[in-house]
């Protein structure tokens, strides 16, 4: 007589997404702590962002205080079949069970990302709910006027030149960027930069290392590197081909400490910038945004040098928010946009076929037209070939119009000291509250899928 067959329970079939942001008390509680690293300590706590209204999107009439705040919580948009967040999502769970090291996240952008504020509250949020592993990669110098990031001082001298594709003009189609898409250099003997933990950073005294990151080249020049005011090496750049050179420093735990490079005025240098983490398990965010940025500058970044350097980081997910700049370029046809863009995600998609990818859409950006401020058609355009190309690339797409509220949202925004009155940027409140909508969106289905787990084991 046979045994009887026996058939294991079907898993239970997951409830549809809801419209609204997945929260318990430890998540949050998460989000409260990640909201005062950014929060003067007299500001209170912004109030969670509602679902989507139903029927159209409400525009500028909006609340504004003390009636409430504008801004919705909106899901991601994902293709019917696969899970675009897949592999970030397995590597979260490799996290948590001590199978992995760290989690990293690559964020690029412009002017938005490289003020380093929603991507700051998401860095803080995830890492208070997954480990500490450090600020990331940052430049090795300022910039410029306007840098800066939310864990880490970076101080220089003024011999510095910013190296990035908007200042190649005709002189060669590509340079050597790294992984940032913009570097520093300077030649100088008079030329110094530091780095050095920012105030209240919650990293600042359990840093493992520094590792300073150059660009290798012919004729290079070299420099002195410090550590707190001590000597510790004199570092040649000159090499007969170019790559990316790296020092690391090891760091003593319980203090701040701060690097310093200083140039011997023996040839040109060029820093592609500086990793600062710890040794903790966790979550790393590299912010890497620049000014004025386009997608279509990547293609002028040299990709073997840029694609190398990436992938040493290992992301789990790479974040492309980029569209805002690109509809003030109404001389360039949209059918080339597309193209550029395309171009774009397969260069993302050569360097890092397995990681998980997110594309946060152009907002709201009203221009005036005869005194009346009005949408931009071009940023329409814009949106929708990004939406027609996320599900093809693998993506998943956050409507950022749709988190502002709609055509002429930025006016409410403003209005609720949330935006500039350029109609482009926000403040830093305002970046606050897109950083929540960001981080409660990304998490939504993992904590969905945690929460219904833990309904079917009793806990």
């Amino acid at each position: 007589m046979e045994p009887p067959t026996v058939h294991d329970d079907p898993a239970p079939e997951l409830p549809p997404l809801p419209a609204y942001a997945v929260l318990n008390d430890q998540i949050r509680a998460a989000r409260d702590l990640a909201q005062r690293r950014l929060l003067r300590a007299s500001e209170a706590l912004l109030p969670d962002l509602p679902p989507l209204p139903d029927g159209p999107l409400p525009g500028a009439k909006q609340p504004h205080p003390p009636e409430g705040l504008p801004g919705f919580f909106v899901p991601l948009l994902v293709p019917p079949e696969g899970d675009p967040l897949a592999s970030f999502e397995a590597a979260l769970a490799q996290l948590s069970a001590g199978e992995r090291q760290t989690v990293r996240i690559a964020v690029y952008g412009a002017s938005g990302v490289a003020t380093d504020m929603w991507t700051g509250y998401l860095r803080a949020y995830l890492q208070i709910r997954f480990g500490d592993a450090g600020p990331g990669i940052v430049a090795a110098a300022p910039p410029n006027k306007w840098s800066r990031h939310q864990e880490i001082l970076f101080e220089s001298s003024k011999h510095w030149t910013k190296q990035n594709s908007f200042r190649l003009g005709d002189r060669a189609p590509t340079d050597y960027f790294g992984l940032m898409g913009q570097a520093m250099s300077a030649e100088s003997d008079r030329a110094w930069t530091q780095i050095q933990p920012a105030p209240g950073s919650p990293s600042a005294t359990k840093l493992a290392f520094y590792e300073l990151h150059y660009l290798e080249q012919p004729r290079g020049g070299s420099f002195t590197l410090s550590l707190d005011g001590k000597p510790i090496e004199d570092v040649q750049t000159a090499a007969a081909t170019v790559g990316v050179g790296r020092r690391r420093v090891p760091l003593e735990p319980g203090s701040a400490h701060t690097l310093r490079v200083q140039l011997h005025g023996n040839g040109k240098v060029r820093l592609l910038g500086v990793v600062a983490e710890t040794d903790t398990p966790g979550i790393v965010l590299d912010t890497l945004g620049v000014n004025g940025a386009k997608s279509e500058d990547q293609g002028r970044w040299d990709e073997p040098l840029w694609s190398a350097h990436l992938r040493e980081r290992e992301p789990a997910l790479y974040v492309l928010a980029y569209g805002n700049n690109e509809s003030v370029d109404t001389d360039v046809p949209i059918a080339q946009y597309e193209r550029d863009y395309r171009a774009s995600l397969e260069r993302f998609r050569r360097a890092l076929p397995e990681a998980s990818c997110l594309m946060v859409g152009p907002g709201d950006y009203p221009h005036k037209v005869e005194g009346e401020l009005r949408p931009r058609a071009r940023l329409g355009k814009i949106r929708e070939v990004q939406l027609r190309l996320a599900p093809e690339y693998g993506c998943a797409f956050l409507d950022t119009l749709a988190v502002f509220g709609g055509k002429n949202s930025k006016l409410a925004w403003v209005a609720a000291g949330l935006g500039k009155d350029d109609y482009l940027h926000l403040t830093r409140l305002g970046y606050l509250r897109f950083g929540m909508a960001v981080g409660d969106a990304l998490m939504q289905r993992h904590d969905w899928v945690a929460l219904h787990a833990g309904a079917a084991s009793g806990e």
